[in-house]
């Protein structure tokens, strides 16, 4: 998975931390678990990572995480020059036994450490999230099996479902050496916290109302949590009768007049007071293996809030992640509680909050069955009367005005949320002064330029920029908005990042304006570009064949009307 299982973490946290690499290898990096839980102990570390499966680049940002990234199969990849450590986690059994043989002897001889993480149960699995790369070749690897098939270790722990491997090439800080090292731990000995791990309690809540298609998977991704508490408000479809057969704690409540952060609130004072954290997770969404390493780590850095990667669409293949960002709904057990009556928010009273980012991630896997969501305007519109200098609500009840097509009031209530002195948060201005000019189109032209200078570090408002150039054919505005899109290089982690301007668009927009400005070699290099990130879209090659001269190839390939846009820009 880009995750990775929490066993034998805690083990090698204890094992590495005497170590000081200076050049890190990671193989299969992932969402850049090992990154994430080593980096920062080792300043000044230098971190190659090696993943064979691109989407995972740019979902995870693993640009970000590492210094060099490369996208390659690591059966084939050469290495570059020696490293003083080198991971291969969850990685070996994606492979036969023999290639994982012939793949761990060419990195021991580059690295002066590999560490292994590796399946010692059955343990089958098929392609995950479009990945055909996540497949396990071979589904029955034991501890004896490796190492037999790939040579004894150093040191080793066998931590639950998961064998954790050290292969040194000469003694480490511990003074473990000889062929197994202290020996095997009976499996299941050190539960899920693994050996010396940091003892942390997790609580898993919800509530949930008619979410009985999501019940069982959000069970089973909740396995292995000390609580696992769902509070009902009232469901018909059996959902309770669901989560309880899976072993889940169901409370039954009655909220009346509806308020979410009512709902929250009497769910999260139901978890006993002894857990550490708790991961407010709607039925709808997966917990992703790794999490309970994760939150060790995050107790052990004394974080009361920890954020991490959360994948809140997908694209239309339903596999490639769509809108990703940083969230915030894992906390503390004590000095939390829920506040707003829709579009809900935690608040601190009594604790300090100290906020940090952990390796965990969530995905919203929302069901396509269900009935259409909650009239939220209303909630809304309590919300703003409750608190009128809360910007954030003020956004999100323009933006449902909006939705609704209530676009005199919803113009109304983004230009109030510009004005209230509490709204300095720049990429939600500048999605306030993008709707602006989709509720207000004879002034579409000057909303979107100040959203752009609003938040010049995000790409939306400069794409739509070039978008609104190119249908009027003012190219040179559009060329100028799609390279200064095309400028910005770092996709940050908010809900208001969309993949539309991480796609083909602003290559495709730059691409014509070249065209039409006598640019050609550019309009050739940037059509290229917007092929690749786009391969099936027609339109897209045809510009491509008219950028390389080949007028007679162009129009013999298929388009509809509603879709040509030749780059003469007319049609």
């Amino acid at each position: 998975m880009p995750g990775s299982s929490p066993h034998g973490k805690a083990w090698m946290v204890e094992r590495l931390m005497g170590e000081r690499p200076k050049r890190v290898l990671d193989i299969g990096a992932g969402c850049g678990t090992y990154a994430q839980l080593f980096r920062a102990r080792w300043p000044g570390s230098h971190w190659t990572a090696v993943e064979v499966w691109e989407p995972y680049v740019d979902a995870y940002k693993l640009r970000e995480q590492y210094d060099v990234v490369h996208v390659s199969d690591a059966r084939t990849w050469e290495p570059e020059g020696r490293y003083d450590l080198a991971f291969l986690g969850d990685v070996l059994e994606h492979m036969t036994s023999k290639e994982a043989r012939v793949l761990l002897d060419r990195i021991r001889g580059v690295a002066d450490m590999v560490v292994v993480s590796i399946p010692i149960v059955h343990y089958p699995q098929g392609a995950l999230c479009g990945n055909p790369f996540e497949t396990h070749v071979e589904e029955d690897w034991s501890h004896e099996r490796v190492c037999a098939a790939l040579g004894e270790p150093t040191e080793f722990v066998n931590d639950a479902e998961i064998g954790a491997y050290i292969y040194r090439a000469t003694i480490g800080p511990t003074g473990l050496v000889g062929p197994l090292g202290p020996g095997p731990c009976p499996r299941g000995e050190m539960g899920p916290r693994g050996e010396a791990g940091v003892r942390v309690k997790v609580a898993v809540y919800a509530i949930s109302k008619n979410e009985a298609a999501c019940a069982q998977r959000w069970a089973a991704s909740t396995v292995g949590a000390d609580y696992r508490v769902v509070t009902d408000t009232g469901s018909t479809d059996g959902t309770q009768k669901v989560l309880r057969d899976a072993g889940v704690t169901v409370h039954e409540i009655v909220v009346d007049p509806w308020r979410f952060d009512v709902a929250r609130t009497a769910s999260l004072s139901l978890i006993p007071g002894d857990a550490d954290y708790c991961i407010a997770l709607d039925l709808d969404e997966v917990l992703l293996p790794g999490w309970r390493a994760a939150l060790e780590d995050a107790k052990a850095r004394g974080l009361t809030r920890p954020r991490y990667p959360y994948t809140w669409s997908w694209l239309a293949d339903g596999t490639t992640p769509d809108i990703v960002y940083n969230a915030d709904k894992i906390h503390a057990r004590q000095g939390y509680r829920w506040t707003h009556p829709v579009h809900e928010v935690l608040q601190t009273y009594g604790i300090e909050e100290v906020q940090g980012d952990v390796t965990l991630a969530i995905h919203h896997h929302p069901d396509p069955t269900a009935r259409a969501k909650p009239d939220y305007l209303p909630l809304l519109k309590l919300a703003v009367t409750e608190a009128p200098d809360d910007d954030r609500n003020a956004h999100y009840y323009a933006r449902e005005l909006f939705f609704r097509g209530q676009l005199n009031e919803a113009a109304a209530e983004f230009r109030r949320h510009l004005a209230l002195p509490s709204a300095k948060w720049k990429p939600e201005r500048a999605a306030s002064m993008r709707y602006l000019a989709k509720c207000e189109p004879a002034r579409q032209m000057e909303w979107l330029a100040r959203a752009a200078l609003e938040a010049p570090n995000l790409r939306e408002a400069w794409v739509d920029l070039a978008k609104v150039c190119m249908e009027r054919n003012e190219w040179v505005s559009c060329y100028a908005a799609a390279i200064a899109a095309l400028a910005i290089t770092k996709r940050e982690l908010l809900y208001l990042t969309e993949a539309f301007a991480w796609g083909s668009a602003p290559h495709d927009y730059a691409a014509l304006a070249a065209y039409n400005l006598g640019k050609n070699d550019e309009a050739i290099r940037h059509g290229t570009r917007a092929v690749e990130l786009n391969p099936t879209d027609p339109r897209l090659r045809q510009n491509l064949a008219y950028y390389r001269g080949e007028v007679a190839e162009a129009l013999a390939l298929p388009t509809s009307p509603a879709d040509r846009r030749p780059p003469d820009g007319r049609i």
